[in-house]
């Protein structure tokens, strides 16, 4: 591949760490830029399902006389995405922050999980034990976690628990989905006169669709506030979000089929096993209809996606239609055949008429026997 010649003066996407950059540089001359790929293109990804993340910093400001950094933080700590399924088990918040600007922490565990399958996806996130401090000011929590659950059929859930949250040192009452509650403290940038922290906090944000659910405990919005050289200033420092999860609905399954019934015959009585053989069978999530009579899922027993077995219920004799059901589709009909008492004699090639009349033969020749016996006993 040819290298590209970028220009001085041009602008260009630089790319570090993940996080995407776009500025313009001064440079000496020409710069040759060369894009490598190797391993060839990479697989398209799998639609996200289920998703926790137990805490989000993403904040970055520059303010004071000298300009100087007062926040600089883009870090994820226990996030976990499906498919595949996923859990993060405790990782330590005050180690993630180290390095970063504007935030530090001296407690706090994080976990998150994620999990996506055909009757359900489900994702959380959990930190527990928080104390951290924002330009300064203590912010901690003893509980922030959000889950999202979204099952194949029903209703979409979301729900957060926010427990003992004070933000910049000041106590910060939970409501589900209410109001952002404005709080601010004093802190120290070099060339700001009054320099405050402000925080927008909302706490227990829920969100439910037809199809999908969003939980976060927490979301904070963070400013800077004061005065520079006799002027007011409001710099935007960032966010910081915790306890948060989502979810989709986990897409329709084909529906199942079904190709064969074994014994695909059985007495009125019922209690005959039938194997079916077919696609689609989800443990736990199929059941078996037999003439309108649905056999519930923890009565059918799926050994694999293409066989399972159940027990006939009695039925009076005749021909009816058995249909699989998984996640709300159903498969097309196969019949099974009730047997009366003697259709189940002939079905193993027992002779019931023969049988009958040979039976009403020895029953006749009994009786003759005893009349004669009779007959002979009374005479002389």
């Amino acid at each position: 591949m040819e290298p590209t010649v970028v220009p001085k003066g041009a602008d260009f996407l630089m790319i570090s760490r993940g996080v995407q950059r776009i500025g313009t540089f001064g440079l000496a001359g020409l710069v040759a830029v060369a894009l490598v790929v190797t391993g060839g293109v990479a697989a398209e990804a799998a639609p996200v399902q289920a998703s926790g993340t137990a805490l989000q910093v993403a904040l970055a400001a520059q303010a004071g006389a000298p300009l100087a950094v007062v926040a600089d933080a883009d870090v994820t700590v226990a996030q976990a995405v499906a498919p595949p399924s996923t859990t993060v088990a405790a990782l330590d918040v005050a180690a993630a922050l180290d390095g970063a600007v504007g935030i530090t922490a001296t407690d706090g565990t994080a976990t998150a999980s994620a999990t996506a399958g055909a009757n359900q996806n489900l994702g959380t996130s959990r930190i527990e034990d928080l104390a951290a401090e924002i330009l300064g000011s203590p912010t901690t929590a003893t509980v922030l976690s959000g889950t999202a659950t979204c099952p194949a059929t029903g209703t979409p859930v979301a729900d957060t628990m926010v427990v003992d949250l004070d933000v910049l040192g000041q106590t910060v009452a939970a409501t589900i989905n209410g109001p952002a509650v404005n709080v601010s403290a004093a802190t120290t940038v070099a060339g700001v006169v009054d320099a405050q922290v402000n925080a927008a906090v909302l706490t227990n944000i829920r969100t439910t669709t037809a199809t999908t659910a969003t939980a976060t405990a927490l979301r904070i919005t963070l400013t800077l506030t004061g005065t520079v050289a006799g002027l007011p200033i409001e710099v935007p420092l960032g966010t910081i979000t915790a306890g948060a999860a989502t979810c989709v609905r986990p897409a329709a399954a084909d529906a199942p089929t079904i190709t064969g019934l074994t014994p695909p015959t059985g007495p009125t009585t019922g209690g005959t096993t039938v194997t079916i053989t077919g696609t689609g069978f989800i443990p736990g999530a199929t059941t078996v209809t037999i003439d309108g009579t649905t056999i519930p899922a923890n009565n059918v027993t799926v050994t694999s996606p293409t066989t399972l077995t159940f027990t006939t219920p009695a039925h009076t004799a005749g021909r009816v239609a058995v249909v699989v059901s998984t996640n709300g589709q159903a498969s097309d009909a196969l019949t099974f055949t009730y047997l009366s008492v003697a259709d189940t004699l002939a079905s193993t090639g027992v002779d019931v008429h023969g049988w009958l009349a040979f039976g009403l033969f020895l029953l006749l020749a009994g009786a003759l026997v005893v009349v004669e016996t009779a007959r002979r006993r009374r005479q002389p």
